[in-house]
């Protein structure tokens, strides 16, 4: 569950202003805020698409692995 302040935030978000308030609870009802240390992996390219990132106050490096090398 997401605190109320994090609500407040999301709510008045870009990508979620346009959101009516009953579909914006039943997504809130489904969002995790989580603190990712620096140079963590959150997922890989393989990894099934159940989720949906965003990220805050970072900006995420995206790598491609290819040939067993990075690209």
């Amino acid at each position: 569950m997401i605190s109320n302040e994090q609500y407040d935030y999301l709510k008045t978000h870009q990508t979620f202003a346009q959101l009516t308030r009953e579909d914006f609870d039943q997504l809130a009802r489904h969002i995790r805020f989580r603190k990712i240390a620096k140079e963590q992996v959150i997922f890989y390219a393989q990894d099934p698409r159940d989720y949906f990132w965003s990220t805050i106050k970072m900006k995420p490096h995206v790598l491609r692995v290819a040939s067993s090398r990075f690209v």
